[in-house]
C-alpha cells in the first residue's frame, strides 16, 4: 500500500511538473536583443515562450515583459550577462522588485485584472473615450501619468492619454489628422512619474492592451433604444445590463466607466 502511496505521489509530482514546465507565456514587449535560443532569433512581440524555454539577454539593460494568464504580468531586467538561462530563473531571479510581492495585493489585483481582462482584444470607444481610473487603485496626481504606445503609418508613437483622473482615448486624442489609422494594438500603461515613460518606455503597469474600434455610435443608439424600450417598465439597470451584453457579443468588449457615460448622454437623458 505504501509503494501505491508513493508512486501515486511521485506521479503527481511529475504531473505538475511537467504542466508548469508547459505554461505559456506571451512577450508584450521588449527593449534591446533578447535572443530566443531554440528558435536561433531574436524574441518578437507576441511570440509564445515556455518557462523550459532558454533566452540570452545582449546587455543588462535589456528587458521584457511577458505575460501569463495564471501568473499575470511579470518584466525581467538587469540580467548581468549573456548566458542562456531558461524562462523561470530569469523569473525567479531578475523581476522588478515591485512585482515580486503582487500576491498580496488582492483586491489591488482584482481592480487591475478586470482593466485587463476588459481592455484586451477589440475594444469598442465611445465619444470621447472617456475611461475613468479608480483613484483608489490608479491615483492620477502629478507627475503619474498613462501612456498609450502604438504604430501610426508604421512609425512608433508614444501619447500622453490621462487627463486628470481620467483616460482619453477618442480618435480625436489617439490620431492626429482625419483619415489616419492606427497600424497596432494600443498598449496603455501607468507610470507613477511621467519621466519613467521617457527612460523606460513600455516598461510601466499595464492597463490595457487591445485594437481600439470606433463604430457607428448613431446606429449604435438606435440598436441600444429598441433594448431600452423592451425594459421600459424594469429599472434601468437591465436595460444597461443587457446594452453592454449586446456590444460584448456583436462589436468588442467596452469598459463600464466608458459605457456609463455614453449611456447617460445618449439613453436615459431626462
Amino acid at each position: 500500500m505504501k509503494k501505491v502511496v508513493f508512486f501515486a505521489f511521485a506521479f503527481l509530482l511529475t504531473h505538475l511538473s511537467q504542466a508548469q514546465a508547459n505554461e505559456v507565456y506571451r512577450v508584450i514587449s521588449i527593449s534591446g536583443l533578447i535572443e530566443h535560443v531554440n528558435l536561433s532569433r531574436a524574441l518578437q512581440q507576441g511570440d509564445r515562450i515556455k518557462l523550459t524555454d532558454p533566452l540570452k539577454f545582449s546587455h543588462k539593460n535589456d528587458f521584457v515583459i511577458v505575460i501569463n494568464p495564471k501568473i499575470g504580468r511579470k518584466m525581467i531586467r538587469g540580467v548581468p550577462d549573456n548566458s542562456p538561462r531558461e524562462l523561470k530563473l530569469l523569473i525567479e531571479s531578475f523581476l522588478k522588485p515591485d512585482e515580486k510581492s503582487t500576491a498580496s495585493r488582492s483586491t489591488s489585483s482584482e481592480y487591475w485584472s478586470h482593466l485587463n481582462e476588459t481592455l484586451k482584444d477589440t475594444v469598442v470607444i465611445l465619444d470621447d473615450g472617456i475611461i475613468t481610473l479608480n483613484s483608489q487603485f490608479i491615483n492620477l496626481k502629478p507627475p503619474a501619468v498613462v501612456i498609450a504606445i502604438y504604430k501610426l503609418k508604421k512609425v512608433a508613437v508614444s501619447r500622453k492619454v490621462s487627463v486628470g483622473q481620467d483616460v482619453a482615448l477618442s480618435k480625436l486624442k489617439l490620431l492626429p489628422e482625419v483619415g489616419d489609422e492606427i497600424n497596432s494594438k494600443v498598449m496603455i500603461e501607468y507610470y507613477p512619474d511621467e519621466k519613467l515613460s521617457l527612460d523606460l518606455p513600455g516598461s510601466g503597469e499595464l492597463i490595457g492592451y487591445f485594437w481600439p474600434r470606433y463604430v457607428d455610435e448613431d446606429k449604435l443608439e438606435k440598436e441600444c433604444q429598441v433594448i431600452v424600450d423592451t425594459y421600459s417598465n424594469q429599472p434601468p439597470t437591465v436595460a444597461i445590463k443587457e446594452i453592454k451584453n449586446f456590444i460584448v457579443e456583436h462589436y468588442g468588449h467596452v469598459e463600464d466607466t466608458n459605457l456609463a457615460r455614453w449611456i447617460k448622454q445618449r439613453l436615459f437623458t431626462h
